[in-house]
């Protein structure tokens, strides 16, 4: 259980829709790059802040009522409306907060993700709740991926987002990466993936276009044996198989 310490924090009731740390949380929610630079994201609900808890800084704690069980710098009591809106939805969890982004890391270890400009806020939270779900000890993500801390991304992630080693990069930066491992990139031409060597990479491509030429030439291209009535699956079901299937090595 954690300790509420209220007595530390500076406490702090909202009343209005237009105060402007309402303002600063819902553009938060919304705005990719005003997270990058206020370098903070907004969380929502008890167990989301239960994982964020331990692996960032809790900055500002926003709730219904003085009683938590977490620790800030910082702690606005609001309305329900308030909360509404900050949330972006109609029956939001009675806590939020906004926390501070994990560093871009470089990642290392026997089984890692590449997602390559993957476009869908929700396929990126799935993939990497997927991902760490089945070991994956880091995942890449390279320019024009949707943004991890999107509130969409965070829903679908369920918290995976603050426990796994994100590092983001171009093309080159990944081609790195892939030197020391063997390479698979999932690809409706590719072969059946049968015996995975470690340690691997596996690269998946953008919802539309699959990944980028340039990294065809990374690896061997797999993919998913299917009826031929099917062309392709949804990128966050065929990485799911995949990442299954690579779980043991």
């Amino acid at each position: 259980m954690f300790l509420c310490h209220n007595n530390l924090m500076n406490t702090r009731k909202i009343g209005s829709l237009q105060h402007p740390l309402v303002k600063h949380l819902v553009k938060l929610r919304e705005s990719s790059r005003y997270r990058r630079e206020q370098n903070s994201a907004f969380v929502l609900g008890k167990r989301m802040l239960q994982t964020v808890d331990t692996h960032a800084q809790l900055k500002r704690i926003v709730t219904l009522s003085e009683q938590n069980d977490f620790s800030a710098d910082e702690q606005l009591i609001v309305t329900p409306e308030i909360l509404k809106k900050i949330s972006g939805t109609p029956s939001p969890e009675p806590i939020a907060a906004e926390v501070t982004l994990p560093e871009n890391q470089k990642i290392s270890g026997r089984l890692l993700l590449a997602l390559d400009q993957i476009s869908d806020p929700g396929n990126l939270g799935t993939l990497l709740r997927t991902a760490f779900a089945f070991g994956v000890q880091g995942v890449f993500l390279t320019d024009g991926c949707a943004d991890p801390f999107n509130d969409k991304a965070l829903r679908a992630a369920k918290g995976a987002t603050f426990l796994l080693p994100l590092q983001h990069g171009n093309l080159e930066d990944l081609a790195k990466i892939a030197k020391s491992r063997t390479v698979y990139i999932a690809d409706l031409g590719g072969n059946e993936l049968l015996k995975p060597q470690t340690p691997a990479l596996l690269i998946l491509g953008n919802e539309s276009h699959g990944p980028s030429p340039e990294l065809l030439k990374l690896g061997e291209k797999v993919t998913i044996p299917m009826r031929p009535e099917i062309d392709s699956l949804n990128v966050a079901i065929a990485g799911s198989i995949l990442l299954h299937q690579m779980r043991s090595m």
